[in-house]
């Protein structure tokens, strides 16, 4: 006599739990939100960066003119 497995001992497919554990979700929500949080970080500092480079280059270009100006100045009274 073969047995065969009644419904009692096979849960049907929509008993099953399809659903993540909680932990699990969170743990992808925090990956996610960290990853975003990091990458808006990232493009802050970049902005930041490339602006205070930005400024920098603004002041040594007047002050590369403010040189020349003296230098110029410095020739002419040491000629005249």
């Amino acid at each position: 006599m073969v047995l065969q497995p009644t419904s009692a001992h096979i849960a049907p497919a929509s008993n099953r739990p399809l659903s993540r554990p909680d932990w699990v979700k969170w743990a992808i929500f925090g990956a996610i939100g960290l990853s975003v949080a990091l990458f808006i970080a990232g493009v802050a500092f970049l902005a930041g960066y490339l602006t205070a480079l930005h400024a920098l280059a603004g002041t040594l270009h007047q002050d590369q003119a403010t040189i020349g100006q003296l230098s110029s100045q410095l020739q002419a009274r040491s000629a005249g």
